[in-house]
């Protein structure tokens, strides 16, 4: 998933689309974690700024993606404090056979001191709810002195420590700079098939595939 700001809800619809049909994610919650409609199993999910806020969605909540958006919509944004309350609502009450079904999730976020891509994976088996959170947090977060030009720079980059958000020692901001659309741990695996999904038009390289608008 890559970055979307308040264009979020069409990443949480193409998620919808890819993963479940309106009676799998209701009634039958153990399908998400199998097939897609289109036939398509999905092995993983990464997300780079909001996208890493569905992409945390489509991982730990594929049942909760319509009761997520329109909290989304109703609060009229509020993204990470909204996952944050659904996720803890899920600690409580969630069954170790749920918990062992969901995806593994890679958030992205960009390494202050030099502009780097910095990945955190979260396998299903290995969650630390706090850390993760922090780490979407830091996806999200946008550093004072960025330029939009900085995602398609090629002079190397780096952001100030005031405002980011640290972990293990080093600062960390958005990750939609670094990578706007993220890598899972089996792009390279000749067994998969990455699916770029953005809110933004344009092409996409011939080894993916990609869900986004249309330019007309």
């Amino acid at each position: 998933f890559s970055g979307a700001g308040h264009l979020l809800p069409y990443h949480l619809g193409a998620a919808r689309s890819l993963f479940a049909s309106q009676v799998g994610l209701h009634n039958e919650p153990e399908r998400v974690f199998a097939t897609a409609p289109l036939g398509l199993p999905v092995r993983a999910v990464a997300g780079s700024s909001s996208g890493a806020i569905a992409a945390a969605v489509m991982a730990l909540l594929p049942h909760r993606l319509e009761e997520y958006a329109d909290r989304f919509l109703q609060d009229r944004g509020h993204a990470l404090r909204n996952l944050t309350c659904m996720l803890q609502e899920e600690t409580s009450v969630a069954s170790e056979e749920t918990r062992r079904s969901s995806l593994p999730l890679t958030i992205c976020t960009t390494k202050c001191s030099d502009g780097s891509m910095q990945l955190f994976d979260f396998p299903d088996e290995k969650r630390d709810l706090p850390y993760l959170l922090h780490t979407i947090q830091a996806s999200c977060t946008i550093p004072p002195t960025f330029h939009p030009y900085d995602i398609i720079s090629s002079r190397p980059l780096s952001y100030p420590q005031e405002g980011a958000i640290k972990i293990d020692g080093f600062h960390y901001v958005d990750g939609g700079i670094a990578a706007p659309a993220p890598p899972t741990p089996f792009d390279m695996d000749v067994n998969s098939h990455r699916i770029v999904i953005s809110p933004l038009s344009g092409g996409h390289s011939a080894s993916e595939s990609s869900i986004r608008p249309r330019d007309t």
